[in-house]
């Protein structure tokens, strides 16, 4: 009888070692996650569309084209290119 409660004291203590290392496991990604957010995240939008700018800059400048005006109305930079000619009501819900 004393096997059997001491058997189940070591399965039970085998049981709460495994919980805290998944528990632990979550953690550190939970806080690598939050790291690589805190470093990377965190950049905006206007990082994008300066690496877009750049691009489109040299790639005209590559090809022989002539240089375009840079848009800096971040409204309008959320929009896709493709997309800017539809009227504004689809993206601003009115028609101004």
């Amino acid at each position: 009888m004393a096997e059997k409660i001491a058997a189940e004291k070591t399965y039970n203590n085998n049981r709460k070692r495994s919980y805290i290392a998944y528990i632990m496991v979550m953690a550190l990604s939970l806080v690598a996650v939050v790291i690589l957010w805190a470093t990377f995240g965190r950049i905006g939008p206007t990082f994008s569309s300066n690496v877009m700018t750049q691009q489109r800059t040299k790639l005209r400048h590559h090809f022989g084209l002539p240089p375009e005006p840079v848009i800096t109305n971040l409204k309008i930079l959320q929009i896709p290119p493709s997309e800017r000619s539809l009227p504004p009501t689809v993206y601003y819900g009115s028609s101004k």
